[in-house]
């Protein structure tokens, strides 16, 4: 399921009951959004949140599916339409999206083309602990116009202060590990901070940080998070960034040897640009998805720094070349991690001007496929 909330009272949608708790009792969705009036399963809204819609039809297929409908809501719905930097876009201010299963966050629209190679090497790239320019480029070459410097992405890279915050190269992963693990399971204090106030906030700083922080919560044996965004675009960044910070989420789960709880996308202005505002409506308005064949995959238990390592080394290995396909295909380790290379070495197949490899394609999770021959085929 996926609770999409936001702060400006729709004229329609929503009828709550109470005075001092509110529950919604039925919700109203467009026909043009998919869905149709239905009766909802209670659930808690707090005093002061003016409004919420839930929507599960979509999410029956993925979790972020539905993320036309929340492009929609600032297409169609904005509060304001503003031009921060010279930028026009349409804006929500206040906004937050729950997934009740984060590893499921994988976008099934046809058209929206998710790159699932770019997803794994930002989130990868975040735990190397870098902010370097010359790793993520190769995935992503229009991430250069972001770089100060051609070098690094001190705002975007935000592995750098996840793994090596501040004078004393703190590794706030590692910290909010041991805390949940061995100091306090209960904890509310396990945050990795990312925003920094020594940042350049003004207009000539071309990367800042959007993400302000991520909290993890140990409730129940489930490691569930929640993320601040202070901005995020709801075309673009805000499928990649759910993708990394759930991949995270994953990661600590794994670490800690627990289970994943639900995550949970706060923003404080989620908006779509001009450049893409018919892209986002189009997405709203189409109905076509990849098919989705066998279960989504899952890290294993036991994933560890060490893993990290040595995966981020095939990395630099497949990137140069290095590493041929009986190569790929013989790696000491396990399915889902050997899978996840395997993404790397088809995109650089692609990227140096070869046809999808079919060879490859055989041997990888079936889950991938769609994606990559959508992408690429």
């Amino acid at each position: 399921m996926l609770i999409v909330c936001r702060t400006k009272a729709p004229r329609r949608e929503l009828t709550v009951t109470g005075s001092q708790y509110h529950r919604v009792r039925r919700v109203e969705m467009p026909v043009k959004m998919g869905c149709s009036r239905r009766s909802a399963s209670p659930w808690l809204v707090l005093p002061g949140m003016r409004s919420a819609v839930e929507t599960e039809s979509a999410v029956r297929k993925c979790s972020l599916a539905v993320i036309g409908e929340v492009s929609a809501l600032a297409s169609r719905n904005q509060e304001y339409v503003n031009s921060p930097r010279g930028n026009k876009e349409r804006e929500l201010i206040g906004f937050n999206i729950r997934l009740d299963n984060p590893p499921d966050r994988f976008c099934l629209s046809k058209i929206r083309k998710q790159n699932i190679v770019f997803n794994y090497a930002e989130a990868l790239w975040y735990l190397s602990g870098k902010n370097d320019l010359a790793f993520i480029s190769w995935y992503a070459p229009s991430m250069q116009r972001y770089s100060p410097d051609g070098i690094s992405l001190p705002g975007t890279g935000y592995g750098a202060r996840l793994k090596n915050f501040g004078a004393d190269t703190l590794d706030q992963i590692e910290r909010v590990i041991d805390i949940l693990k061995n100091d306090d399971p209960d904890s509310k204090r396990a945050v990795l901070q990312i925003f920094s106030a020594e940042e350049d906030l003004y207009r000539r700083n071309i990367d800042v940080s959007c993400t302000l922080g991520l909290q993890l919560l140990l409730r129940e044996e489930k490691l569930n998070m929640v993320s601040y965004m202070r901005a995020n675009d709801a075309y673009v960044g805000m499928l990649n960034d759910i993708f990394s910070f759930t991949f995270l989420q994953e990661y600590i789960a794994a670490r800690i040897g627990c289970k994943i709880g639900h995550y949970t996308h706060q923003i404080g202005s989620i908006h779509v640009y001009e450049s893409t505002h018919e892209r986002a409506l189009e997405l709203l308005n189409s109905n076509e998805t990849i098919p989705q064949p066998g279960t989504v995959p899952l890290m294993p238990i036991g994933t560890s720094p060490t893993t990290i390592r040595k995966l981020l080394e095939y990395e630099s290995e497949i990137r140069s070349g290095l590493l041929t396909f009986n190569d790929m295909a013989n790696l000491n380790l396990t399915t889902y991690w050997r899978d996840v290379l395997m993404l790397f070495w088809i995109y650089r197949q692609i990227k140096i001007g070869n046809a999808l490899p079919q060879k490859a394609l055989e041997i990888i999770n079936p889950y991938y496929q769609p994606f990559l021959i959508n992408r690429w085929g």
